[in-house]
């Protein structure tokens, strides 16, 4: 039980560097504001959003864990991730704000696409994880 969960927070960080990155290449206001800048030093902002990665995927290939069979952890990913995104919709529609303010700048088709790409990085992630454990 114990490495299934360590196994899924290690797939959430990856997924979240990589997504924050991608936004911040598209328009870096959206998830880290340019006056950010004179409060947090750039060298945190790395620590926070990039040396993770490289410590979870030493740690994946150095530790071993008992991967379950494809066929039931897959599913079990796709409804994590996607038990997460309609969380974050409900809390949008009841709390009146988005948790991510960036997602209330994309249109329905930009928000789908998002939606699909963090699901598939998800499982593209959980793929990796088998072959680098």
């Amino acid at each position: 039980h114990y490495q299934h969960n360590r196994r899924r927070r290690c797939l959430q960080t990856m997924m979240v560097q990589c997504l924050f990155w991608a936004v911040y290449a598209i328009d870096r206001e959206l998830v880290y504001p340019r006056a950010l800048d004179d409060v947090i030093p750039t060298w945190l902002n790395h620590v926070w959003h990039t040396s993770t990665v490289p410590v979870l995927l030493l740690d994946m290939y150095v530790v071993h864990r008992n991967y379950p069979a494809r066929k039931w952890a897959l599913p079990g990913t796709i409804f994590f991730g996607a038990a997460y995104l309609i969380w974050i919709r409900i809390v949008a529609h009841y709390g009146g704000f988005w948790v991510y303010p960036f997602l209330e700048e994309m249109g329905p088709v930009e928000t789908s696409i998002f939606n699909m790409s963090g699901i598939a990085m998800l499982c593209v992630f959980y793929i990796i994880g088998e072959h680098v454990n």
